[in-house]
């Protein structure tokens, strides 16, 4: 066989990184100095470095010091704790744009027939501490292909909007009870965009062709009398503009609408509130709002995909679980924000390596949740290196230089000559004994 040489060994060693940059912008030097991250390159080597110094930061749940240690191992530069936080906090708009470059493949997918989902949705990502301080995290979903198409990042003071997502014409919009406002849907469809909202009926005002404001009372007790989901032709105005749309009421199985009562009842005790007679009873119930027409969409069609809006909530999940979706402890608002768009960066690059999946016939069965698993583990030796173990052993002094702690006065207690007077005391007894 013949030997391989240390440059080849290198090059297959770099290929997985190679793979993921391939993802990104070419000039990464040019976008961190547009966006402001970097200004001149000095031990922070190229625009490249910082990209994988951020994903080695949410990937490995390392501290700056430990990531500052590992990148002067592996020759990437000698980077403090306080310079990597001088830097990563002036990083948001690099990585914003670096999620945005990745996000538009998915907009270019051309589709074999039928109408492109998406679901929008926002989780909070509250700060740990007294402060009560939290983020608002809005993205918007694929469930056919199950990635991220859009992502904004706010504080809790902003409030969740159909105009934080990214839609085609003819893009199908499917969103929870927050996003339903008659004001944004009427937007929508002038923009030739379809919805399917879920809607607290008395809060969103629906008429007939009659120019008759509907009672909500009244329709659920006709759904109820019914004993099955029933359908309205209505009209959803907003100032001088109106839109025709379909309103779908379907009851809950009895066991669900008793749990849903009781969850009302619950919050107006908690809230120190009177319970609402009227949210109580609109607790058993899905009430829908669609300009999805009929023909394409039966009743049971536009039930069976509003159940779809659930898959958005289990990305969430699994961004919280498997890929650091937290903030960091003992950091400002800004490395705060950074931290939460690298752990995004990160989601984004995981929806590429499970493209392959989405497209085989088999993708039903599939476990997001396991490859995710598989694949942060695949990247964190990416973004890491593959040095040689011996090598890395080697380096072992460097990187106890750069995480040596500073000196504190709880520290004293267990310092290195602490420590040798202890060891030589007990060699001292043992010999003695």
């Amino acid at each position: 066989m013949a030997n391989t040489t240390s440059t080849e060994r290198a090059t297959r060693r770099d290929a997985d990184w190679r793979w993921i940059r391939q993802l990104f912008p070419r000039n990464l030097n040019a976008l961190a100095k547009k966006t402001g991250a970097v200004t001149f390159f000095r031990e922070l080597r190229s625009g490249e470095v910082l990209l994988r110094l951020l994903l080695l930061w949410s990937l490995g749940s390392m501290g700056l010091r430990s990531v500052g240690a590992w990148a002067e191992r592996a020759g990437w530069g000698t980077l403090t704790e306080g310079a990597l936080r001088y830097r990563f906090r002036r990083c948001e708009a690099f990585v914003f744009e670096l999620i945005a470059h990745a996000l538009s493949k998915w907009l270019r997918v051309e589709r074999a027939g039928g109408l492109p989902l998406r679901i929008i949705d926002a989780t909070m990502v509250a700060v740990p501490g007294p402060s009560g301080r939290s983020f608002r995290l809005h993205a918007t979903y694929d469930p056919t292909l199950g990635v991220m198409t859009g992502l904004e990042l706010t504080d809790d003071s902003q409030g969740e909007s159909t105009s934080r997502a990214p839609l085609g014409v003819r893009d199908v919009l499917i969103a929870d009870r927050g996003y339903g406002r008659a004001k944004e849907l009427v937007a929508l469809s002038f923009r030739v965009v379809f919805w399917l909202v879920r809607v607290y009926l008395p809060s969103v005002p629906l008429w007939n062709k009659r120019d008759e404001r509907l009672d909500s009372r009244e329709l659920v007790r006709a759904c109820s009398k019914a004993g099955r989901a029933i359908e309205r032709e209505v009209e959803v105005r907003s100032g001088a503009r109106l839109v025709q749309a379909r309103l779908i009421i379907a009851p809950l199985p009895p066991e669900a609408a008793a749990k849903a009562r009781a969850q009302v009842r619950k919050r107006a005790k908690k809230n120190g509130k009177q319970v609402d007679a009227q949210a109580e009873l609109m607790a058993g119930f899905v009430t829908l709002l669609t300009t999805v027409d009929s023909e394409t969409a039966s009743i049971a069609a536009v039930l069976n995909w509003y159940r779809v809006r659930w898959q958005i909530e289990l990305y969430f999940k699994r961004c919280k679980s498997l890929l650091q979706l937290h903030p960091a402890l003992s950091a400002d608002d800004d490395l705060q924000r950074v931290r939460l768009l690298v752990a995004m960066l990160v989601a984004v690059i995981v929806d590429q390596m499970n493209e392959p999946t989405a497209q085989a016939p088999e993708a039903g069965a599939r476990s997001l949740w396991r490859l995710t698993q598989i694949h942060v583990m695949d990247l964190q030796c990416a973004v890491a290196g593959d040095l040689p173990l011996a090598q890395k052993r080697r380096r072992n002094r460097v990187v106890a230089r750069a995480t040596r702690e500073r000196p504190r006065k709880r520290h004293r207690a267990h310092s290195d000559a602490t420590m040798r007077r202890m060891h030589d005391a007990l060699r001292s007894a043992s010999q003695n004994w």
